[in-house]
């Protein structure tokens, strides 16, 4: 075929009835550049080139009621997107899209146009093909949601607790560093010195048999049920310890 030589051709679309968003991808017979869309339906129409799943943000529109005609990129496909914010009437269905190789100025009857059946027709002098049926897409209903009761929960009953704090100097000499704590207390203790570290243990404590504890470190635990003891420190210079119990 002469690449000179005209050529129209048009693809109607059928909305379905009742719905109110849909989609349908059209295969052209060749490749065109120019379109032209008449829509006597309540439905919004945008038009996107090639073979797409959404709407592109260059997509053409053309408002309800209306028909327009422009140039897009050469191509052998085209996506028609649709929305109503009413479901589509019987009276109004029917969107005629025309392409072709040449600018095309599309004649459309005055919108709406109704036959004796009452559906909405389009006239245009262009060669007849069979028409292109937008499916419609499934709908998607959500089922409700259970309530969640919540039950009240219990006011607990709180017992006050009680913080201790305390700073020891501790020398050459065993010293004690806490008296004999609760049964069930939390106990803290921090070596505050930046050099000398210090040693724990019981009265006998020295600094070859102590628990250490080196220059800034710290040591928490807990003093189990029925328990009894002191906790007695020495070290080989001056050394400051932080205490506390929580109870």
């Amino acid at each position: 075929m002469p690449t000179n030589q005209r050529r129209l051709e048009k693809y109607p679309l059928v909305l379905p009835v009742g719905n109110v968003i849909g989609q349908q991808q059209i295969s052209l017979s060749s490749s065109y550049s120019y379109i032209s869309i008449s829509n006597p339906t309540i439905a919004t129409i945008s038009l996107g080139v090639g073979q797409l799943g959404v709407a592109p943000s260059d997509a053409q529109v053309v408002q309800p009621l209306t028909s327009s005609s422009f140039e897009m990129q050469n191509t052998e496909y085209i996506t028609v997107f649709w929305t109503s914010q009413s479901p589509i009437p019987v009276s109004g269905s029917n969107v005629l899209i025309t392409v072709s190789n040449e600018p095309i100025t599309l004649q459309v009857a005055a919108f709406p146009q109704i036959d004796s059946t009452g559906a909405t027709t389009v006239n245009a002098n262009v060669n007849s093909v069979p028409a292109v049926v937008v499916s419609s897409l499934p709908k998607v209903v959500v089922s409700s949601l259970p309530s969640v009761v919540v039950s009240s929960m219990p006011t607990p009953n709180l017992v006050q607790g009680v913080v201790n704090t305390s700073q020891v100097a501790v020398g050459t000499t065993s010293t004690q560093v806490l008296t004999t704590p609760m049964a069930g207390t939390k106990v803290m203790i921090k070596n505050l010195d930046a050099t000398n570290a210090v040693y724990l243990g019981a009265f006998t404590v020295t600094t070859g048999t102590g628990y250490p504890l080196g220059a800034g470190q710290s040591i928490t635990f807990d003093v189990a049920i029925n328990s009894q003891f002191s906790i007695f420190a020495i070290a080989t210079a001056s050394v400051n310890l932080a205490t506390m119990t929580l109870n």
